[in-house]
């Protein structure tokens, strides 16, 4: 085992998050054979300078950084560098940062693999794509297109539910109050978080959700989230990560 990767997840104050993230990162190290450590930017540790000092005392001193995060919004964009050049800086450790998690194809399959598995044939909810938001705009749209997506490869209808006021600002439908308003327009709901792991934010929602139903006659469910069949998306880009650094220390000349 000759490769390493860090996974960086955003850090929870929920008491079940961080094993979440441990869960993840084994089937990935499972998937690839790289050696495998979680990280969180805050609330869980380690830290991303401790996940590196740790990789520095088992021998390694390069590793690939896989950000858990769904958007471009500020902790990619400023956090997710700045922890980096912590951690380097700590360590000695050279880190390869890979995009986030994004909303692209491999996110929308297990999307739609978990809604195959959670809707019962003939059963047509409304489905509301429950992620945390943020205040900036493209972040929130990558999230609205993808719901979009959604509809489209599953024949449901959908709509996007951000968790946060950021995104309330930002002018779209979040919290119970979102939620609420929903069901009282759909009689059929399924709330479908793109979440990691469980958070305090998802417990708030699903927690609504009886008093949501008794207020408006709406039925709703909800899907766990999609926690450890992440590792789906992980491996095959850690994988692609890996055999490109190869290629790419292979054409470095080697003098003696």
């Amino acid at each position: 085992m000759n490769h390493a990767f860090i996974a960086l997840s955003h850090g929870s104050r929920h008491p079940k998050a961080a094993g979440g993230i441990d869960k993840l990162v084994a089937r990935t190290s499972d998937l690839t054979g790289a050696y495998g450590q979680s990280a969180h930017l805050e609330f869980d540790t380690p830290s991303l300078v401790d996940a590196t000092l740790h990789l520095r005392e088992h021998g390694f001193d390069r590793a690939t950084l896989l950000p858990l995060l769904f958007t471009n919004g500020f902790h990619m964009r400023y956090d997710v560098p700045d922890v980096l050049a912590q951690a380097e800086h700590a360590s000695g450790v050279e880190l390869h940062p890979a995009p986030g998690l994004g909303t692209g194809g491999d996110i929308l399959q297990q999307l739609a693999r978990r809604l195959n598995k959670d809707i019962a044939q003939g059963d047509n909810p409304h489905v509301i794509v429950y992620a945390v938001g943020s205040s900036n705009v493209a972040a929130n749209e990558s999230v609205v297109r993808l719901a979009v997506r959604l509809a489209d490869a599953t024949g449901f209808q959908t709509s996007t539910l951000f968790a946060t006021p950021g995104a309330g600002r930002a002018g779209y439908l979040w919290g119970t109050k979102g939620l609420q308003l929903q069901a009282s327009a759909h009689p059929r709901i399924h709330l479908l978080p793109l979440f990691v792991t469980d958070g305090l934010l998802l417990d708030a929602a699903n927690a609504a959700l009886p008093e949501i139903m008794h207020t408006t006659g709406s039925y709703i469910t909800s899907s766990v989230p999609l926690g450890s069949h992440l590792a789906d998306v992980l491996a095959p880009r850690l994988i692609q990560i890996q055999r490109t650094l190869a290629e790419r220390s292979a054409r470095v000349p080697q003098y003696t």
